[in-house]
């Protein structure tokens, strides 16, 4: 769901705000009302669970550090409002920590504060509300299925819907979280709704202009991969049609003829959020439209759509939980992930893994100069940069306000102290419009590390790096880190070249 499609819905959602004592709570409750949220209410953690109790919330905004015990109080949380989305609000620090708790199912999605800007919590909350928005609208349809009321499927078209048969797909949806999956299902119920007439579905490619046959059910399809409908020649208008009336297309005509012979089929346009995805073609016995005169099939593709959304919210949602919101970085959690998981391939190989941590210099003072968002707009130039000159397989992440950090796999001290320097350079000369007239100037410093000839592991790679920085901070200048005192390496790294980490083979 679009956040302005949310925008009107907003005051349908409870939210309930935890902090440590009153006061705090309350003020978040009135930033998360501002949003649109106007049923915000706000606790102290110690009367929290009874609340939740007597008033179950859609969802809880809780402060990591307001709890005693964060997973008992998850925990009882659950037990007091089973449906209740938790969204933590962390410390950098504590993003792994509740990244555990995520994976666990006690929490939905955490939100490390001090906030980036307030559209970072209007946006997770948001993305909660919307997976909410799409379980209720599945519920719904169901009832619509199975239900006795006057309003039921049954009341409406005397048609009946086998129970059993729902609860199996509605089942299948929910227990998937991959879209082609997701639509696998949906193709499979559909074909045995009708009599197991097989159906298709094209996966639109914008980039190609053309659907290529991804998926089906009744028929087996792998002696026509490969083939698809193709729309190159069409211009944007024509495409815009075609999706729009697909079972008027003399192009869909003529390949349902020429590659299925096929004469008689039913085409009906994926879309979600008014954007076309794909084409679902069922190959019909008779000309006429099974799909409008059967009204069982149009609230299986309701279902079918309110969980394909949910799936779309969920893959978004993952986006975020391992990029920063603004400048699209990896965020500082997944980047500890990703740390471990290079500290051991170092190891493997016997190659060194080095970090350089670069912190632009008195970025406070810029945000006090231009406000937060021109400041942010400094911020996305300056990642744009980074990007633009680190290679394919360095890994780079945004781990503070102002601060940048990147691993660079196969890369010496020597030759990730010379990345660094280029750096801070290449800022330093990059003129910034925002800071005024003629664009002014932007210095940044930077603490460089390596594994394992300074560091012996993750951990200890971080805080050499950190350590460094702090010896130039503020100073536009590059520190390399030194070795501790009686320090051994894990093993001895093959050789690269400082000039351009290449390896020597």
């Amino acid at each position: 769901m679009r956040t302005q499609d949310l925008i009107p819905l907003r005051n349908q959602f409870v939210v309930l705000c935890v902090d440590r004592d009153e006061e705090t709570s309350q003020a978040l409750a009135r930033d998360v009302k501002s949003f649109g949220y106007v049923d915000s209410l706000s606790s102290p953690a110690a009367g929290s669970i009874s609340l939740a109790m007597s008033e179950p919330p859609h969802i809880l905004l809780v402060n990591y550090d307001a709890p005693t015990e964060l997973e008992d109080y998850l925990v009882a949380i659950q037990d007091a409002s089973p449906e209740t989305l938790v969204i933590l609000m962390v410390r950098a620090e504590q993003s792994l920590l509740a990244f555990e708790l995520i994976e666990k199912g006690l929490a939905y999605d955490s939100v490390v504060k001090p906030f980036v800007s307030e559209l970072e919590l209007s946006q997770k909350i948001d993305r909660a509300a919307s997976e909410l928005y799409h379980l209720f609208e599945t519920e719904q349809l169901r009832e619509y299925l199975t239900g006795k009321g006057p309003n039921s499927a049954r009341a409406k078209t005397g048609q009946e819907f086998n129970e059993l048969a729902l609860n199996e797909y509605l089942a299948q949806l929910g227990g998937t979280k991959d879209l082609d999956e997701t639509i696998q299902i949906f193709l499979e119920t559909l074909s045995r709704e009708w009599n197991d007439v097989p159906v298709l579905y094209f996966k639109y490619l914008p980039s190609h202009a053309s659907l290529p046959l991804a998926l089906g059910a009744g028929q087996k399809i792998e002696k026509f991969r490969g083939f698809g409908v193709d729309l190159r020649k069409e211009s944007p208008d024509q495409i815009v049609e075609f999706f729009r009336a697909p079972e008027s297309s003399e192009i869909l005509k003529r390949f349902m003829k020429e590659v299925f012979a096929s004469d008689n089929f039913t085409p009906f346009t994926h879309t979600t959020e008014g954007e076309a995805l794909g084409l679902f073609v069922a190959l019909t016995k008779t000309p006429q439209d099974v799909f409008s005169l059967n009204s069982r099939a149009l609230v299986l593709k309701r279902i079918f759509d309110a969980n394909y959304k949910k799936n779309v919210t969920l893959k978004e949602k993952h986006a975020l939980d391992i990029s920063d919101s603004l400048t699209g970085m990896m965020n500082r959690r997944y980047f500890t992930q990703k740390l471990e998981d290079e500290i051991s391939r170092a190891r493997r190989i016997l190659m060194p893994l080095s970090m350089i941590t670069l912190d632009v210099d008195g970025f406070h003072k810029i945000n006090e100069r231009v406000g937060f968002q021109q400041a942010d707009a400094i911020l996305k130039a300056i990642a744009t940069i980074l990007k633009r000159t680190t290679r394919v397989n360095d890994l780079i992440a945004r781990t503070g306000p102002d601060e940048f950090t990147i691993l660079l796999p196969h890369t010496g001290s020597s030759g990730a102290a010379i990345k660094a320097e280029r750096l801070r350079r290449l800022i330093e000369s990059t003129k910034f419009p925002l800071l005024g007239q003629g664009g002014g100037q932007v210095t940044a410093s930077a603490g460089v590390s390596e594994y394992p000839s300074l560091s012996n592991d993750g951990e200890s790679l971080v805080r050499s790096a950190d350590e460094a920085l702090s010896q130039v901070a503020g100073q536009n200048k590059v520190c390399l880190a030194a070795a501790p005192q009686d320090f051994k390496m894990d093993f001895t790294p093959n050789e690269v070249r400082a000039e351009d980490s290449v390896v020597k083979r």
